[in-house]
């Protein structure tokens, strides 16, 4: 699907789908982290090292994070988070730091 810029409001939709990108809120590192600890814990039996090491790298982007050159956008449908991505510049080119989509958000034809 296309994505269009919703005037105005610095956030960015999906044009078919109820779905919408924005920066970061108070609980949203908590409430990501939280959540791919449980998911990757269900799907591949992780353990809570994997957790901590998730909240180790999400700390570390919010801490050194330089505005002009990385991003933190989290997905919500019906005002429900349902993913988030951090893009940093750690080596030359840019790159996805971290990735998350909830299940609940996934497309099925690809399951």
């Amino acid at each position: 699907m296309p994505v269009v810029p919703l005037r105005g409001q610095g956030r960015w939709q999906l044009s078919q789908a109820p779905y919408a990108l924005r920066g970061l809120h108070s609980g949203d590192i908590g409430w990501i982290v939280h959540r791919q600890g449980i998911l990757y814990a269900r799907e591949y039996g992780w353990d809570v090292t994997f957790e901590a090491l998730v909240a180790e790298i999400a700390g570390a982007f919010v801490e050194t994070c330089n505005p002009q050159q990385e991003r933190c956008w989290v997905g919500e449908h019906e005002r429900e988070i349902v993913g988030g991505v951090w893009c940093a510049t750690r080596i030359r080119l840019p790159s996805c730091a971290f990735f998350y989509v909830e299940p609940s958000a996934w497309d099925q034809r690809h399951r």
